[in-house]
């Protein structure tokens, strides 16, 4: 129905605005002040040793830099592939909406 049409078009929309403000607020939040990127693994590696688990070795600023570029780039992925289901409207059945959905899932959890 058209108010169902509505309803899934606003929700879309809403989205891909959400996507793109957590890209700019993680960008904003680590690269711009190194120190809280410093701050983020210390914490990560206290909680590591507090769980009596080994720290990796790979697991230092460089790491988490990289952390921090990929999940922006998820960000903007999903924000992009929702103004473009939006905007052609692409129904809920089809693969594009069902890939998206997997990847939100994911970016979700690593947020």
């Amino acid at each position: 129905s058209k108010i169902a049409a509505d309803a899934t078009q606003k929700l879309r929309t809403k989205r891909a605005v959400q996507h793109d403000r957590a890209s700019i607020y993680l960008e904003h939040k680590f690269f711009k002040k190194e120190r809280r990127l410093k701050q983020l693994l210390k914490n990560i590696k206290t909680a590591t040793e507090n769980n009596k688990e080994r720290i990796p070795k790979k697991l230092d600023l460089e790491f988490m830099y990289e952390l921090i570029s990929r999940m922006i780039e998820a960000h903007l992925i999903l924000s992009r592939g929702y103004k473009y289901i939006s905007y052609h409207a692409v129904g809920e059945n089809h693969n594009i909406v069902q890939v998206l959905q997997s990847l939100e899932h994911v970016a979700f959890k690593l947020d």
